[in-house]
């Protein structure tokens, strides 16, 4: 009997092969695309469980646990405060009892061998002072990131404590013994590697910013101080060294009550030596409630030195408006090394108050001024002893430098009130050439 021929090869215009082929690779295609939803399927079921039965405790929290970059993330879940470590472990929350700066605290409690912690955006309020007394990062999410600091309070303090590990460690190590003791024990009353980036504190009228007290080695960097009436937006106490300061905007900070200026750079009481080698560049310090930058105080002998600004800009409350809060100089420094001081270049000076100026020496301190802008009624004001070269400025108000028993250079400057902006009264002490006068 005669066979018929198979029809599936007329079909469509396929062979019988062809479509044999087409449906093995739809058989294919839908193989894996079930492979690939049972899969997904499956890793969410994980995530599911590590985020809702940690330790058994149902705590919030949805963090992939094998994934997290961090040595430590701090966030919000609805109203508790939580902290998971990088295995997504949530090892601190407000849940459990503890107060948001408590949480803080167990972040930097398990970062002795260094690490990150992360800030995710929200508002933590504080109700006393994080201590940050290892070598570690601590970083948020820009002014999504908000601190807001307790009350004649720091929202950070930076600094060595006994259980710090300190630079000696770091660079001597085994060679400790070979190393004189003096150097040695210089370099061991130091904390070293902290690093504070990208968050907002905001003291809505009350509290303080950053405390920094025997520290080398750090960074601070994009960082937005405001309203922190009780005190300091930065605060530097004791032989801080060899950090960095970088795009910190200081928005109507200090306190009159407390004489404390909005960024304060402090006498040492330690042996261990003065400030030195501090590096600001881009800081904002705008509408002070007091001094603007006090460098020097009474609390030490050993007086601040190598302080260098740069690209920054200073601008007091408008005296015509609050009148209440202008008399105060920008700049003060009050204490200071007679020879290698404050070096200021390329930054900006508007509107200081009446009868105080955007830089005020004190006796026997030094500073180096150039590249700068000047606008307001009184730009310098060197005090009895004190040295001052300024150079290559520009100055618009009527008193330029203010300079009557000082040490001066002043050289290619442009003074555009003319001559009699500028006051010297020993000029046998002063150098004043290359300067010009367009009015």
């Amino acid at each position: 009997m005669r066979r018929m021929p198979s029809m599936l090869k007329y079909i469509k215009g396929f062979t019988e092969p062809e479509i044999i082929y087409e449906r093995y690779a739809m058989v294919k295609k839908n193989l894996l695309t079930i492979a690939f939803l049972s899969y997904l399927i499956f890793c969410f079921g994980c995530v599911s469980k590590d985020a809702s039965s940690l330790d058994g405790k149902n705590l919030p929290g949805r963090v992939n646990r094998q994934i997290s970059p961090y040595t430590a993330i701090i966030f919000q879940d609805k109203n508790n405060v939580c902290a998971i470590d990088s295995k997504g472990k949530i090892f601190a929350c407000t849940q459990e009892g503890q107060s948001v700066a408590d949480v803080f605290q167990k972040a930097v409690d398990i970062c002795k061998n260094g690490g990150e912690i992360r800030i995710k955006a929200g508002e933590y309020r504080l109700d006393k002072s994080v201590i940050v007394d290892y070598p570690c990062t601590i970083s948020g999410e820009g002014r999504g990131t908000v601190l807001v600091p307790p009350a004649n309070e720091f929202a950070l303090r930076v600094m060595r404590t006994q259980r710090s590990p300190v630079l000696s460690d770091w660079v001597w190590g085994t060679k400790k013994e070979q190393i004189p003791k003096g150097l040695y024990n210089t370099c061991a009353i130091r904390l070293y590697d902290v690093h504070v980036r990208s968050l907002a504190i905001m003291g809505y009228g009350q509290g303080k910013g950053i405390y920094l007290n025997e520290l080398t080695e750090c960074c601070f960097a994009d960082l937005w101080i405001h309203v922190t009436n009780d005190g300091a937006a930065l605060y530097l106490d004791s032989t801080v060294m060899e950090s960095e300061f970088h795009n910190i905007h200081c928005y109507n900070n200090g306190s009159v009550a407390n004489k404390e200026a909005t960024i304060v750079i402090a006498s040492s009481q330690s042996p261990a030596g003065p400030h030195n080698n501090l590096h600001f560049d881009k800081v904002y310090v705008l509408l002070p409630a007091y001094i603007g930058l006090e460098i020097g105080t009474d609390t030490g002998d050993y007086h601040p030195r190598l302080v260098y600004f740069t690209q920054s800009f200073f601008h007091s409350w408008w005296p015509e408006e609050f009148l209440a809060l202008a008399p105060y100089d920008q700049i003060y420094v009050h204490k200071g090394d007679p020879l290698t001081g404050l070096t200021i270049t390329e930054s900006r000076f508007t509107v200081p108050a009446d009868n105080k100026s955007s830089i005020h020496l004190g006796e026997k301190t030094c500073a180096q001024v150039a590249n700068c802008i000047f606008t307001g009624k009184c730009s310098i004001t060197a005090d009895t002893g004190s040295t001052l070269i300024a150079a290559n400025n520009i100055f618009k108000g009527p008193i330029a430098i203010q300079a009557e028993k000082a040490n001066t250079i002043i050289e290619g400057n442009a003074f555009f009130s003319g001559p009699n902006s500028i006051k010297i009264e020993q000029p046998k002490n002063s150098v004043l050439q290359g300067n010009m006068f367009p009015k």
